[in-house]
């Protein structure tokens, strides 16, 4: 079998992976602006969360590799988030540079200085950042709203290809952690809403 054609079951079971990562951090930012809510465990489980999104990403980008590169996918958000799955795989070579005010050093290895450059006052450590111009930061310069863009297209795409992987799918049913308000902000959702916005099940 060509490796391409293990391509596409490398991106579509995944493909909603951030949904356990998103809610740790409307908790977080529920407790923390408004105390809604109970207070939230360690950071550490949405740091978990969001270490296996940026892997489950560097792999789906590799199997896009093995296709072609069918699918768009904003520079920025790619090198970025491969960048992040290489400075928490290597986190005992980064941290000390990235988690110091003012920066104490620029890193040592590419994947480092890259990320460095782009953010020179920003590290890849902060698992439960948010904006509300895009919710859930899983880097400086990526939004979850942006990484399930790309996602969507992933998905159309590969189920175009290989529509047996339809039934591996998990289904949208989830409600979503966030609400929108009427100027496109992204908010979490407060304690006992039941408003769900069909758009965000995913």
């Amino acid at each position: 079998m060509p490796i391409s054609r293990c391509a596409g079951p490398q991106v579509v079971p995944g493909c909603g992976w951030p949904n356990r990562w998103e809610p740790l951090v409307a908790k977080h930012v529920l407790y923390g602006f408004y105390k809604q809510g109970p207070k939230p465990l360690s950071h550490w489980q949405a740091y978990q969360e969001r270490y296996f999104c940026v892997n489950a990403a560097r792999h789906m980008f590799r199997a896009l590799e093995m296709l072609g590169n069918p699918v768009e996918v904003d520079k920025t958000l790619r090198a970025e988030l491969k960048e992040s799955r290489d400075l928490h795989e290597h986190w005992d070579e980064n941290m000390p540079a990235f988690n110091t005010t003012p920066r104490p050093r620029q890193p040592q290895f590419p994947s480092g200085r890259a990320f460095a450059d782009r953010n020179p006052h920003r590290g890849p450590y902060y698992p439960d950042a948010w904006s509300n111009h895009g919710g859930a930061k899983i880097t400086p310069n990526v939004s979850a709203t942006q990484l399930r863009g790309v996602l969507d297209a992933v998905e159309a795409y590969v189920l175009e290809q290989y529509p047996e992987l339809q039934k591996y799918l998990r289904p949208r049913s989830e409600a979503s952690p966030w609400i929108i308000d009427e100027h496109g902000g992204i908010w979490p959702r407060p304690v006992n809403s039941v408003d769900v916005e069909p758009e965000q099940d995913r």
